[in-house]
């Protein structure tokens, strides 16, 4: 077991949690944009908060540094997880602050088994290696469960609930005390990891119709699977907009935000972000095209049709799904607006994200002619340096060779982005995708971006493949490269 400083505290962490682990060894809390950017104004005015899920303190001990006057029930059933926490909260010294319990919360009191349904899934970020994504079933280790009602508590302003699928009947067994008390509550609404023959089919339900039944109609999309409840007489204000542009500094830092669900590094969690910017509360069903996609599962749109509703276009010249509309489709410059017509592309997209491993500016630049975008997202070639405006020779008949000639340098797909008045702002750690912003918005949102259109400060180095400083295996045959002027008279 290690220790690791943040800004929140000192943390024990389980060295085996690879979920856990990989998100604080850079010293930041777990959730650390939830928890003190979202969450931290709600905390700082509440006197009695119930975290259920506690792990391994992220969010009580945080809560606990933010009001030294606060009152925290904190509940966490699996033993291991348990033990860390009494740890944390020791270290901390928030043993008067926080009132620790070794058992779930449900709607009856019952004992029933932790069951790690994803253990068959060994990724290095979730599955297996997350000890807290455990739901209720059979086998595993035996908890107890009893229901928040049955605490009755002097009061409750803020309850934090993650439970892998469970917050429904967390909060069916917590009626009367939300009903009286009316507080905040941030849940969690993912797929349900339960047992229905543990638990009892006809209990199951999700948060949201749980907490319409008390009332509560008004909530707010944090991230991922994450949201924040509302009672009706509520006038808290909007926590997505005031988080990222504060009193603090207007500045948007989006490094904070890279987060992988389903795009191959951290693009989602990026995308998110931006759609949130711009879009605020009005981030639903909205259109996009990707192309490059393969056969769809790991792409940079999923997030955005899986979690949000979004509709749009994907093609790959290898793969076809009428299921998510992935149409199969070699891609060049000529076809290109071909292409997008026959399939009925709007004329304004709001996100198109390009990834074609070639000929991407080319046909970028084909596009951003005859349509507009809210967002762009391409993947850059960052084995060239800032200062280097490089773009491969166009063929319309070429594939890429899984060597280091391929698309274009960040310096070039930002002249691209300034030719049609879309600001750089940011692009990811591993070197693979940057994005772009229409000016527009830009202005009319009035967003400051940390570093936009600085392509030095943007850049990252490539930290993928096997090449010898990172990225694909060099180009032994010296093709040339052309710079944006060229590339634009071919």
């Amino acid at each position: 077991m290690n220790t690791v400083n943040t800004p929140n505290g000192i943390f024990y962490i389980d060295v085996e949690d690879c979920w856990i682990r990989n998100h604080m060894s850079s010293g930041k809390v777990f959730e650390h944009h939830i928890i003190n950017g979202m969450l931290k104004r709600y905390i700082e005015n509440s006197k009695y908060v119930v975290d259920v899920g506690a792990n391994i303190g992220c969010h009580a001990v945080s809560y606990a540094g933010f009001n030294p006057d606060i009152k925290i029930w904190a509940f966490e059933p699996q033993e291991k997880l348990y033990n860390i926490l009494t740890k944390n909260v020791q270290i901390n010294k928030y043993n008067d602050r926080i009132t620790l319990y070794k058992n779930g919360l449900g709607h009856r009191n019952m004992t029933c088994n932790m069951a790690g349904l994803d253990t068959a899934d060994k990724d290095t970020l979730r599955g297996g290696c997350n000890k807290g994504g455990l739901g209720i079933g059979k086998g595993g280790e035996e908890i107890m469960v009893t229901t928040l009602d049955s605490y009755e508590l002097p009061g409750l302003d803020f309850i934090k609930i993650d439970v892998e699928g469970a917050e429904g009947l967390v909060i069916k067994g917590g009626e009367k005390t939300i009903s009286k008390y009316k507080p905040i509550i941030c849940f969690e609404h993912n797929y349900q990891r339960i047992d229905p023959s543990v638990v009892g089919l006809k209990d199951i339900s999700t948060p949201f119709e749980e907490l319409v039944k008390l009332g509560y109609k008004r909530f707010e999309y944090l991230d991922w699977d994450n949201y924040l409840a509302f009672p009706n007489d509520s006038k808290c204000v909007d926590p997505t907009l005031d988080y990222c542009l504060n009193t603090i500094t207007d500045e948007i830092n989006l490094g904070i935000y890279e987060a992988k669900k389903f795009s191959q590094f951290g693009e989602d969690g990026i995308t998110i972000q931006l759609v949130k910017l711009i879009y605020g509360s009005d981030i639903y069903n909205k259109n996009y095209v990707e192309f490059g996609v393969e056969s769809g599962t790991e792409c940079n749109t999923r997030v955005l049709s899986e979690m949000l509703g979004w509709k749009g276009l994907l093609m790959d010249a290898g793969y076809e799904n009428d299921k998510i509309n992935l149409k199969k489709e070699f891609i060049n410059k000529e076809n290109i607006i071909k292409l997008f017509e026959k399939y009925n592309v709007p004329k304004h997209i709001n996100l198109l994200s390009v990834d074609i491993d070639f000929n991407d500016f080319y046909c970028l630049n084909e596009i951003l002619k005859k349509y507009t975008c809210d967002i762009i997202i391409c993947e850059y070639n960052s084995t060239h340096l800032p200062h280097e405006d490089n773009i491969v020779i166009y063929d319309k008949d070429t594939t890429w060779d899984e060597t280091n000639y391929f698309g274009a340098s960040l310096l070039s797909l930002y002249k691209l982005g300034k030719k049609y008045n879309y600001s750089l702002v940011y692009s990811t750690y591993m070197g693979v995708n940057c994005f772009f912003v229409a000016n527009d918005i830009i202005n009319s949102k009035k967003l400051n971006f940390k570093y936009i259109n600085d392509v030095e400060k943007l850049y990252n180095t490539p930290k993928y493949g096997s090449g010898p400083n990172g990225g694909h295996k060099q180009d032994n045959i010296n093709r040339k490269y052309i710079t944006f002027e060229e590339a634009l008279r071919k």
